[in-house]
């Protein structure tokens, strides 16, 4: 099931600026287990070896992981800049924000 995510956030970031990510499948993989379990959290999921997140929240999971990767170096920080450009992140990021809080909603 996390390969097949793999390859799909792949392709999410091929010729994007994150393409510098699609060679490195230990970050890839990394970024995924990251926004599952924020996911889980969230909604109080119980992951098993078989079912690892609650499937309708399959999209949040790789924005999720597309968001981090976009953090990656600015882990910490609530906002930066660089060459003019600013950017902020919300302490409950969008992608997570539309996953219902509490305990066993999802």
């Amino acid at each position: 099931m996390l390969d097949t995510l793999v390859e799909e956030l792949k392709e999410r970031i091929a010729d994007t600026d994150l393409e510098y990510w699609v060679d490195k499948d230990a970050k890839l993989r990394y970024a995924l287990k990251f926004a599952i379990a924020a996911v889980n959290n969230r909604c109080g999921f119980k992951p098993t070896d078989i079912v690892l997140y609650p499937i309708k929240y399959e999209m949040n999971i790789m924005e999720g992981a597309v968001w981090y990767l976009g953090k990656l170096g600015a882990e910490g920080y609530s906002s930066t800049s660089e060459n003019g450009v600013s950017v902020t992140w919300r302490d409950i990021p969008d992608w997570l924000q539309s996953v219902p809080g509490g305990i066993r909603v999802c």
